[in-house]
C-alpha cells in the first residue's frame, strides 16, 4: 500500500506542465501621435508597469510615450528605454504656451514673455537647473510720436535661469530694440512676422513636425513637458 501511494504521488507531481512565461511585452501610447499605439519587443516580467514613461526610436524617428498594457509572452516590436518616471497617464506634466506681446517704451521696444500653462503642474527651474533660452527672429511694424512708421527685423536670445511657469505666467519685459539715444519715441509696435523657439538646460528635445521645431522636452528627472513658442515657418 505504501509503495502504491508513493508511486501515485510521484507520477502526478513529476508530470511536465506548461512552463510559466518569463517575458512580457508592452502596448505603448505614442505621445507624439506619429505611430499611435504599438507593441514593444519582449522584456523580463516586471520590467515596466502601466503608465511608465518610455522613449524609443521607430523607423529612425525618436519618440516617447507611456505603457498602456502589459501582456505576458514573446513579441517582436520597437525597443523601449524607461525614463524612470510614471506620469499617471499624462503625456506631459506641463503644457507651456508662450503668447508674447511687444511694448513701445520711449526709444526702446520691449517683448513681454507671458503665456499660460495648461498642464497639471508648474514648470519650475531653480539655480538654472532647467535654464530657459528664448530665441526670436522678429519683423516689427512700428510708429513713432512724430508719425513715422515702417518695419524692421531683429533677432536674439533671452536667458532666464530661475522661473515658475504656472497656470498664467509673466517672465518680465526684455529689450529687443534700442534706438540708442536717438530722438525717437515709439508709440506703436506689433509683430509683422514672428519666429521663436525655446531650449532648456538638462533636457532632451523631441519634434513631431519634421524637425521644424522641438516642442517636447524630457527632463533629466525622467518627466516630460511640452513648450510651444510661435513659429510661422511650421505648419
Amino acid at each position: 500500500m505504501y509503495i502504491a501511494i508513493s508511486n501515485s504521488i510521484g507520477s502526478s507531481s513529476n508530470s511536465v506542465g506548461t512552463p510559466l512565461p518569463t517575458t512580457e511585452y508592452y502596448t505603448v501610447n505614442d505621445c507624439l501621435e506619429i505611430y499611435g499605439s504599438f507593441n514593444s519587443t519582449s522584456y523580463p516580467i516586471g520590467t515596466l508597469v502601466v503608465n511608465d514613461m518610455v522613449t524609443f526610436v521607430a523607423d529612425g524617428q525618436p519618440g516617447y510615450g507611456y505603457v498602456t498594457a502589459v501582456t505576458e509572452g514573446v513579441n517582436i516590436g520597437f525597443a523601449l528605454t524607461a525614463t524612470g518616471a510614471n506620469q499617471g497617464g499624462f503625456c506631459n506634466l506641463s503644457d507651456i504656451n508662450f503668447a508674447p506681446i511687444l511694448i513701445p517704451s520711449g526709444n526702446q521696444i520691449l517683448i513681454r514673455l507671458q503665456g499660460v500653462n495648461n498642464g497639471p503642474y508648474s514648470l519650475v527651474s531653480v539655480d538654472g537647473n532647467y535654464e530657459l533660452t528664448y530665441n526670436y527672429e522678429l519683423e516689427i511694424s512700428y510708429q513713432t510720436s512724430e508719425g513715422f512708421e515702417g518695419n524692421f527685423n531683429v533677432s536674439g536670445s533671452i536667458l532666464i535661469n530661475d522661473y515658475s511657469l504656472g497656470e498664467e505666467f509673466d517672465l518680465g519685459d526684455f529689450i529687443v530694440y534700442d534706438a540708442k539715444g536717438q530722438d525717437v519715441e515709439f508709440v506703436y509696435a506689433n509683430f509683422q512676422t514672428i519666429i521663436t523657439s525655446t531650449t532648456f538646460a538638462n533636457t532632451t528635445p523631441y519634434s513631431n513636425n519634421g524637425d521644424c521645431s522641438y516642442n517636447y522636452f524630457l527632463k533629466n528627472s525622467g518627466t516630460i513637458f511640452r513648450c510651444y513658442a510661435q513659429n510661422d515657418n511650421c505648419v
